[in-house]
């Protein structure tokens, strides 16, 4: 059951990434203009506009993509331990069942 939930929230967040990224690819004045912005003024400015979307769409389809694939669902530990070593230490993130002696 959990696993059928964290496909789906995997393949939404994938394709809404990719979407998105897709969007500011193909329209980038309609993602910019509310900046002030105007990509049609400048085909440089076009361009530096655009690669955020190329990066977000490729990591929407690495995400979705892992959401069809259950091996790519978990990092293996070296990866994941920058991951691990940067989570807060403190008492919300130890187990429950960790039992210390009163320091009084």
């Amino acid at each position: 059951m959990i696993a059928r939930l964290e496909s789906g929230y995997l393949l939404l967040a994938g394709v809404v990434a990719a979407l998105t990224g897709l969007g500011m690819i193909a329209l980038p004045g309609a993602f910019y203009g509310s900046y002030g912005i105007d990509p049609a003024a400048s085909i440089d400015l076009a361009n530096e506009l655009r690669s955020p979307g190329l990066w977000l769409a490729l990591i929407g389809f690495i995400i979705a993509r892992g959401a069809l694939r259950p091996d790519m669902r978990r990092l293996p530990p070296p990866p994941r331990l920058p991951f691990i070593s940067a989570m807060p230490q403190h008492e919300a993130w130890r187990s429950p069942r960790t039992v210390r002696p009163d320091p009084a």
